[in-house]
């Protein structure tokens, strides 16, 4: 992978830099008291009462704590020389803003001389200008900026004007400043020896080729802070280390504790270590590019732990890269249109790595920060891996998951769009539970009948018309022993009664059995009906099955026939035959 940082172009910007830094007009510790303290071009140390009128307002210096105090003050400076300002100073200089304040200048808004290090406290102040609008480019002289609002915008002039705040040595913003410097044609934000960022709100975007919106020769820190930064030009949204030093400065990068951090680069690497690490711990980042790489540490590494990174870098690069190594632990890394440049010698552990249109959960991670599954996104959570939502994190789910594995809602607010819901069993009766938010979605399962009835819920087919099967029009004959059986298509366990001819029967006029419905009218009961035609129904929860059957009389008994009969009339005859024979042969005796 390329970037395009240009070598020639960055040689030159590092090296009118360091010599901004090092520009002074003498060079020596900075001493405690300031000997110039100008406002507006008044020599406030020797006015009276150390006030000066600005405006509306005042200013008013203490010689006692070194405290320059901005009441309401409107300062117009229209003077023009880079090297004066609105309020210039050497030593070290404390400013206590009450009220609303601003400064309107022609030069700069508030300009340092020397190595002093200058505080500023309280309320609000605005400044317009033109080179600096808080600026001390001597190396060593810091700038802390505390529990303050500060607006700037600073239109420049050439190469080396229209940086919103320069410290030659630290500056720090902690404790609930904030910060806006959007409005700067060249650095809103230089620290040469390191920028320190707690516990505040910084705003700051670039227009000019080549300098950045964050730029430090040392480390930038950043810490439980709101941070958006954007460079619409050839220059990172951060940029630290110093390679004209000897040796190189390494310039580290540290994103932690809670931080929600916006970068933007409009053609170059957005966030830039130069011979420095990266590392994002606790935090939110999302960094972007149009025509380079999201994340670059050089000759570094890249750490992130139990955090949330969206990352989009242009088609050529990779989302993030570092020379010696990335380390993702607890992360949801999402990279939008490229991947990550990661290796097999890269640690990844319990964390949820996309990439462009394709993720996969690593391990079980635990989410503890807001994400978006994008639309468009397949996210797999495979088998015998968990991805849990820690409690109160916004999981908004515009993709499709893939559950082979577990989902768990610990507490968590997910949020499925109507196309992204997943697992979950529907039936004829109810929908399908979504397994990540919980809410019911699809449609309900069409009814398995049958026999006429769901064997899930035991709703009726209404098409399910009951029939006689086997028995139908049967024959009975009075005198049979055996009953007469009647089988209907109904189930068995639907089954509610019998009628003949209308009349329900007493259970004891009949049986009945499964397979589907088996009745059977008793002989006794048969042997009560009429001869002829007679109706049947076999009623059930599902409808009626009917037919007809038909009594018929009996066979007479009384008459004999057949071979007992027969042996009768022979024995009967033989008699007759005999007694005649005996007849006869008396009389012949008789008559001799």
């Amino acid at each position: 992978m390329k970037h395009k940082l240009r070598s020639r172009a960055l040689t030159v910007v590092l090296s009118l830099m360091l010599i901004i830094g090092l520009m002074s007009a003498t060079v020596f510790a900075a001493p405690v008291n300031p000997t110039t303290v100008q406002v507006n071009g008044t020599d406030i140390l020797n006015g009276t009462d150390h006030t000066v009128s600005c405006g509306r307002g005042t200013a008013t210096y203490d010689p006692g704590t070194n405290t320059l105090t901005l009441n309401n003050a409107e300062i117009n400076y229209q003077q023009n020389d880079n090297s004066a300002g609105a309020i210039l100073f050497n030593g070290d200089l404390n400013i206590n803003l009450v009220g609303e304040n601003t400064i309107t200048s022609a030069t700069c808004g508030i300009r340092g001389t020397n190595a002093g290090a200058l505080t500023i406290t309280g309320d609000s102040l605005t400044i317009d200008c033109t080179y600096y609008g808080i600026g001390i480019p001597i190396a060593g002289a810091d700038i802390t900026i505390d529990d303050a609002d500060i607006d700037i915008t600073a239109k420049g002039v050439n190469d080396f004007t229209g940086v919103g705040i320069q410290a030659g040595g630290v500056l720090s913003i902690k404790n609930g400043a904030y910060i806006d410097v959007t409005d700067v044609s060249h650095h809103p934000i230089i620290g040469n020896a390191g920028i320190e960022i707690t516990d505040s709100t910084l705003y700051a975007q670039q227009y000019t080729d080549y300098y950045a919106a964050i730029r430090s020769e040392n480390s930038v820190f950043i810490s439980n802070s709101t941070v958006e930064a954007r460079a619409n030009s050839e220059s990172p949204a951060i940029w630290t280390g110093d390679d004209l030093s000897s040796p190189p400065t390494p310039g580290h990068i540290t994103i932690s504790n809670g931080s929600d951090v916006t970068l933007y680069s409009e053609s170059a690497t957005a966030v830039y270590a130069l011979f420095g690490d990266i590392d994002i711990e606790n935090s939110a980042v999302e960094v972007s590019s149009e025509d380079n790489a999201a994340i670059y540490s050089y000759e570094g590494t890249i750490s992130m732990t139990d955090s949330v990174v969206k990352a989009q870098a242009y088609s050529d690069y990779y989302t993030i890269s570092a020379t010696k190594g990335i380390s993702l632990t607890g992360v949801w890394l999402d990279n939008v249109d490229n991947e990550a440049s990661l290796s097999d010698s890269d640690t990844v552990e319990n964390s949820v790595i996309i990439d462009y249109e394709q993720g996969r959960a690593v391990g079980n991670p635990v989410i503890t920060r807001d994400v978006e599954l994008r639309n468009g996104v397949k996210l797999t959570i495979p088998e015998q891996t968990s991805l849990t939502m820690a409690e109160g994190v916004v999981f908004k789910n515009n993709g499709t998951v893939n559950l082979k594995g577990n989902f768990i809602n610990n507490n968590a607010i997910v949020l499925c769009a109507d196309s992204s819901h997943a697992g979950g069993t529907a039936t004829c009766t109810a929908k399908a539970v979504c397994a990540l938010c919980g809410n019911e979605y699809g449609d309900l399962l069409p009814h398995n009948f049958e026999n006429g009835k769901c064997i899930v819920c035991d709703a009726i087919d209404p098409d399910f018309k009951p029939v006689i099967i086997t028995g139908a029009n049967g024959i009975w004959q009075k005198g049979s022993k055996d009953g007469l059986s009647f089988t209907s298509n109904a189930a068995f366990t639907d089954f509610l009664k019998v009628q003949v001819d209308n009349k329900d029967l007493d259970a004891s006029d009949y049986t009945v059995k499964e397979g589907s419905t088996i009745v059977t009218l008793k002989a006794e009961y048969l042997e009560t009906l009429s001869l002829g035609k007679h109706t049947l129904a076999i009623v059930s929860e599902t409808g009626t099955a009917t037919t007809e059957f038909t009594i018929k009389a009996a066979t007479d008994s009384s008459a004999q026939t057949g071979d007992d009969g027969n042996i009768a009339l022979y024995v009967g005859l033989a008699i007759l035959a005999a007694a005649g024979v005996a007849a006869v042969g008396i009389q012949r005796r008789r008559e001799q």
